[in-house]
Parts: C-alpha cells; structure tokens; sequence
C-alpha cells in the first residue's frame, strides 16, 4: 500500500489526524527525514534526480542503454519497476522521453503500423497495450542505472534481465522504428478535430491530468491566479487559455489581448465554426417580443460583443 497512513504506521511516525493537511505535511516530512537517514545514498541520488540535465543524462537518445524505471504505472504485481529503453524524445514535449517497457512483450512495436499503435495505445481499454510510456524529465522520475539491481534482488523482483536484453537486440534491430513512433506521438499531440471545447468525448482525459485541472479549479477557488500546467492532453493548453481570457481579460499580456479578441471575433462570423455567429444571434431575436426586458438585455449584450472585437 502506498497510502501515507499505512506507511507512518508501519514506520512508527505519529499521524494523529490523518488527512489534515498540516498533519500530513509533517507525517510526510518525517518519512523523508527517516529516509535520509536510513538510506542516505538512496535519498541523495533521488534528490540529484530533480535535476533535468541528470535524468536527461540517464535517458539519452543519442546513446540509448537500458535503466531501471519506478512508476505506479507499471502496477504493484511489478512492484512498479522494469527495465526501460529510451526509443525517442517526444517530438512536441521537449521534457519528454518516450521509453519501452522491456518487461512485457515488444513484438507489438515492431510489427504493427505507427496507426495500430497509435489506437491501441490511445484507446481506453484495448485489449493489448503497446509498451510504451513517456518519462518526464521535468518532474522527478526515478530512473538508474542496472548496476544498482543485485541478482538476488532481480529475482525477488521478478525482473528478467536476459529477457529484457534480447528486446533490446530486437527492437535495435527493427528499421524505421523510431521514425516510426515518433509518426506516433507526432500524430498523437495535434490539435483535435473540430472545436476544443466540444472535443472533450474524443478520448478521456488521464488521472494526471485530471489531478492539475483539480489542482487549477483549487486555486481559483483561493482566489490565486491561473498558473500554466503541463498537461499531458493537448487540449487542456488551449481549454486553459480560454479560461483565463474569459475569466480576466484585462489579466492578460499585452501580446495576449488581440490573440483573443481576433478568436472571438472569428467565432462571432464565421459559420462554419462551430456555434452560431453573430448575425445569426441577431436574427433569433427578432423573434422575441418587440421591446420585451429579455430582448432589450439580449440586444445590449450582442452590441457590447461586437464592441469588444472591433
């Protein structure tokens, strides 16, 4: 289990109040202290892991080596580690590297097209997963080198390294397959079809990104500003762009102002847009009653519109 109350106990740290912020931030102080001082080396080379330049180092693409990857992605029948290959730097996230899982099977990579992959990896539920994950260098990972797996712990861990070496061989020896992916991903971070803000049910958005859009809606909430996030989904860039704009025009950049006003005013008149335009919003109230409260405030509001973009 990795939830913090299982861990303080097992560890003998006082949690009383468990899930009080303050409480946890000190329970979880406490855990990094005991940390540091029962497994220093550990501690300090994680810490040097907050350092770009050094993950980078670990994961280069112009020298490719297989490393040891931690992640909850790899689930806890893994004991969320395997042995990785960075294939690609992600080819629009310059904080990026696509990496395989060696752990699992690789045959899908080599012998299915860059749009099998694609849809088999961007689908929720497929049936079978490509084994392929983005590492981000700007956010901790815990990535190492082999030497730190000692063979009695490679068989604890259940990690086959002989296996995990012959994927490699086959995966160096498959032409095109880093043009390929990168087809993948490339293809992957366009924009969606059709308007963003009516793209929501082309494809769920990840539990990471849910956990920033919460973290965003927390902090308007507390009356802070609207901070940039990586965001993993494209389209969240662009669905929090438009929430700063309509929240606060006045808030943004000078460079900002005219990108939005040109972006509500394309909206306003071009029909093919999704939504209606302006003319069209005028003409649906000609069928209100003449002189009605309703009109009048709806009429007042389409000429203050139109101000704004001129």
């Amino acid at each position: 289990s990795f939830r913090l109350p299982a861990l303080t106990a097992a560890n003998g740290i006082e949690h009383t109040g468990a899930h009080d912020a303050l409480v946890d931030v000190r329970a979880t102080v406490a855990l990094a202290k005991l940390l540091r001082e029962r497994q220093p080396r550990l501690f300090d080379y994680y810490f040097g892991m907050r350092s770009k330049k050094s993950v980078a180092r670990m994961l280069s693409i112009a020298a490719p080596a297989m490393c040891l990857h931690v992640s909850g992605m790899f689930g806890r029948e893994r004991h969320c580690l395997a042995p990785v290959l960075p294939l690609i730097a992600h080819p629009h996230n310059s904080n990026s590297v696509v990496v395989v899982d060696l752990g699992v099977d690789v045959d899908s990579l080599i012998r299915w097209d860059a749009e099998r992959i694609r849809e088999a990896l961007f689908t929720k539920g497929a049936e079978i997963r490509p084994p392929l994950k983005e590492v981000r260098l700007n956010r901790c990972p815990f990535v190492a080198p082999l030497s730190v797996l000692r063979r009695q712990d490679a068989r604890r861990l259940n990690v086959d390294l002989t296996v995990a070496e012959s994927r490699v061989h086959a995966l160096k020896s498959s032409a095109g397959l880093r043009d390929k992916i990168r087809s993948v991903y490339s293809q992957r971070a366009k924009e969606p079809t059709g308007d963003v803000d009516a793209s929501l049910y082309e494809g769920f958005i990840n539990d990471a990104d849910r956990s920033r859009c919460a973290s965003v809606l927390q902090g308007l909430l507390r009356g802070d500003g609207i901070r940039e996030m990586d965001f993993e989904d494209v389209r969240l860039h662009t669905l929090l762009w438009r929430l700063r704009a309509r929240r606060d025009f006045e808030a943004l950049a000078a460079n900002e102002k005219p990108v939005w006003r040109e972006e509500v005013g394309s909206r306003l008149t071009d029909p093919s847009l999704r939504g209606i335009t302006l003319q069209q919003f005028r003409t649906a109230l000609t069928q209100l009653p003449d002189g009605s409260d309703v009109r009048r405030a709806l009429e007042t509001h389409a000429d203050e519109v139109e101000a704004f973009v001129r």
